[in-house]
């Protein structure tokens, strides 16, 4: 279900994807309100990716729970806007993941257990 790349190349050769999983890389000290609301580059190499035809939100919903939008409310993860997780709502995604055994859970989780090292994940 995820997919990763090498190169910027390589990530536009393989065409459109429906979602990108992004290190929020911004200093744990930034406010969620200022990053969120400044937006992301996107198509980082050290993202993960869903292709356009992947059930990842039907798969994982009630794995992610809920995550922070730009005006600080909650969403769920099938609400179309950027959505942030915070560094620790990490080890509880990672366990539901692990309990529930969807597909790709497995590389979902090696790269979220990365993402402890910076200021959680964003969703777009």
């Amino acid at each position: 279900m995820f997919k990763s790349f090498k190169s910027k190349e390589e990530l536009q050769q393989h065409g459109m994807m429906r979602v990108e999983l992004q290190y929020c890389k911004f200093a744990r000290s930034t406010p969620v309100k200022e990053f969120l609301g400044k937006g992301c580059q996107l198509w980082q190499l050290d993202s993960l990716y869903v292709p356009g035809n992947a059930p990842f939100v039907d798969s994982y919903k009630d794995i992610f729970r809920k995550g922070v939008k730009a005006d600080m409310s909650e969403v769920d993860l099938d609400s179309m806007v950027i959505k942030y997780y915070s560094p620790d709502k990490i080890d509880g995604i990672i366990n539901r993941a692990t309990l529930v055994k969807p597909d790709g859970y497995e590389e979902l989780v090696e790269w979220l257990k990365e993402g402890k090292h910076y200021n959680g994940f964003i969703v777009i």
